[in-house]
């Protein structure tokens, strides 16, 4: 009689960790799966030790274990509205200057009018220019970085109901975030696919000195 080969036991998935109510708050905003969450603390755990209120190193890990849209919502969270549209509007006019300079299929001048009217929104952002944003970004395409960064600006606040509408629709919470996040991880696929995980590092570098400007992590997140 032949003996039945033992059953292999299945490896254990990587335990979940214990955040700080920072990190555990901005992780919960960016919907960020829980065994994404569970791959970046085993690949960097001091980036998600309870102590450690870093956004940047929890966002690197996370690109680094294959999570990079997680990684972008992440730093995109801890950021004001304002400061999050403009953090994903360098990275888009970088990938947009790029594309023009490589040539010959240069973007479309839909997408140059798209990333000047999030620009104006940034400068002044005044519901007209929230409402002109969200046209310029449908006639951009709202699935290309520039016109889905438009339908962040519009995703900001206010109503997005019609101009005209007697009641006021609040915009989907953490809407924003996702569009923004959205649009940064399109122009790095755009401009560079195989640099994927590098370009997102690139964005999330950029994302901590934006927070630095505002006196932190912290105070960015409270803002």
């Amino acid at each position: 009689m032949t003996a039945l080969a033992p059953t292999p036991t299945p490896a254990a998935a990587p335990a979940a960790p214990v955040l700080s109510p920072l990190l555990a708050w901005l992780v919960g905003r960016a919907e960020a799966a829980p065994d994404a969450l569970a791959n970046a603390a085993a690949a960097a755990p001091d980036a998600v030790r309870p102590a450690a209120d870093d956004p940047e190193l929890l966002a690197r890990a996370f690109a680094a274990t294959g999570a990079p849209f997680a990684a972008l919502r992440v730093v995109g969270a801890a950021l004001p509205p304002r400061e999050g549209i403009w953090w994903a509007w360098v990275a888009v006019r970088h990938t947009l200057q790029t594309l023009a300079e490589r040539g010959p299929a240069a973007p479309p001048a839909a997408a140059h009018a798209a990333l000047a009217a999030v620009e104006r929104w940034i400068s002044e952002p005044t519901d007209a220019n929230r409402r002109a944003a969200w046209a310029a970004g449908q006639a951009a395409d709202l699935t290309t970085p520039a016109g889905c960064l438009c339908g962040a600006v519009f995703f900001t606040g206010g109503s997005i109901a019609a101009p005209q509408s007697p009641m006021a629709v609040p915009p989907p919470p953490g809407a924003h975030v996702t569009m923004a996040a959205s649009a940064v991880l399109m122009a790095a696929a755009q401009l560079d696919p195989a640099r994927l995980t590098d370009l997102v590092g690139a964005s999330v570098a950029q994302a901590a000195v934006v927070a630095n400007r505002l006196g932190g992590w912290l105070p960015a997140a409270t803002a």
